[in-house]
């Protein structure tokens, strides 16, 4: 089977698996007390000690590396979506993908969700508008902070790519080499570690948008926008990918050790976090090890075990989007139902975890088919 330029399966089945993760992921941290959630605030029970230590040392370290593999995949497949629209269209695209949606979170969804928690956990008399008055100010987006910021990005290499990059030799580059990966971690470290002299890791900002996490954003679409044009849409370089498998191997390690060392609930607020400080030196280079190497080591493995194109997987990528957008009220909602439920918070954290993924999945894609929002998710 031929794959058309603009559409490649293994790319789309590792976005859909990885946003099935996240999904899941924030599932467990609504009982977790460590990386925040919404319903964080909220929960009647909270997972064990030894659960929580497990969970961040065996998901934790994979876990760091997620949000900095959808900005590799964007980076990736933005050029090809400028050579095919125009640096207009594909602008205009980039603002109704990413941009509306954050706004209507913003504005709507997130004050919607926190004056029903509000009134129906803490008995808030609070009313809607005075809640959307408070929580406002502060744009709080969840789990869609990073849409401003890959919009961000995307609009800047747009402006980039048509005033700056006459040439197309320019726009390519040169081919990323291991040395340059090296680099990237270096830079992404130096970055890291500077960047949370002021914003320590966890803390929140502005719209909720994680600068202390934009450098590794920043350097995974700068890699993937290079490297579209040297071939890594069909295959990372070998030794390449076993370079980034060794590292990740490597860093995994050491994260274990670091959780198991000082336990989970003990690195937001401490040296760890940020500050001129050797920890934070130490957490900023191993994080820029694996949310480099990691989501080059993953594109890689996708590349040979997902390139499947089956009708399931074909839906479940066309509502993966949609999917991610809808986490919030759907996670939110299995929470508050099982409130009542005299169950362990480790039971009711899978419970929340698997449903959000198959709700979120189920409605996403129906909403892709079945309305008009399809032209636009």
């Amino acid at each position: 089977m031929s794959v058309s330029p603009a559409r490649w399966p293994c790319l789309d089945n590792l976005r859909t698996l990885l946003v099935a993760g996240i999904i899941a992921g924030h599932g467990i941290l609504g009982y977790s007390g460590e990386f925040g959630w919404t319903y964080q605030a909220y929960r009647e029970t909270s997972l064990a000690g030894l659960t929580q230590t497990v969970v961040l040392a065996v998901v934790g370290p994979f876990a760091v590396f997620l949000i900095a593999l959808l900005f590799l995949i964007s980076g990736l497949l933005t050029p090809g979506s400028l050579q095919r629209k125009g640096a207009g269209p594909y602008v205009r695209d980039r603002v109704l993908r990413l941009g509306v949606p954050w706004a209507v979170f913003a504005l709507l969804v997130f004050p919607t969700l926190v004056h029903w928690l509000d009134r129906g956990i803490r008995h808030s008399r609070a009313t809607w508008w005075q809640d959307l008055r408070r929580l406002v100010p502060t744009l709080d987006t969840g789990p869609l902070w990073f849409l401003p910021v890959l919009l961000l990005f995307s609009t800047g290499y747009a402006v980039w790519w048509r005033t700056a990059a006459m040439s197309p030799r320019m726009r390519r580059g040169g081919a990323p080499t291991g040395r340059t990966v090296a680099l990237l971690v270096a830079g992404v470290a130096a970055g890291t570690f500077v960047v949370r002299l002021w914003l320590g890791l966890d803390t929140n900002q502005v719209a909720g948008l994680q600068v202390w996490q934009w450098p590794e954003c920043a350097g995974l679409f700068a890699l993937g926008t290079v490297a579209s044009g040297h071939g890594w849409l069909v295959s990372v370089p070998p030794g390449i990918r076993r370079g980034t498998g060794r590292a990740v191997v490597a860093g995994v390690l050491v994260a274990i050790a670091v959780v198991v060392a000082v336990g989970p609930t003990r690195i937001t607020g401490t040296d760890l976090a940020g500050g001129w400080n050797l920890p934070a030196l130490g957490v900023a280079a191993l994080e820029a090890t694996l949310t480099v190497c990691g989501p080059i080591w993953l594109l890689a493995k996708a590349q040979t075990r997902l390139r499947f194109d089956g009708p399931q997987w074909r839906r479940a990528g066309r509502g993966a989007y949609t999917a991610y957008l809808l986490q919030a009220p759907v996670l939110l909602g299995l929470a508050v139902l099982l409130r009542p439920v005299p169950l362990a918070a480790e039971v009711k954290a899978l419970v929340v975890a698997l449903g959000g993924v198959l709700l979120c999945f189920d409605v996403g894609s129906l909403l892709v088919r079945r309305t008009r929002l399809g032209r636009h998710l």
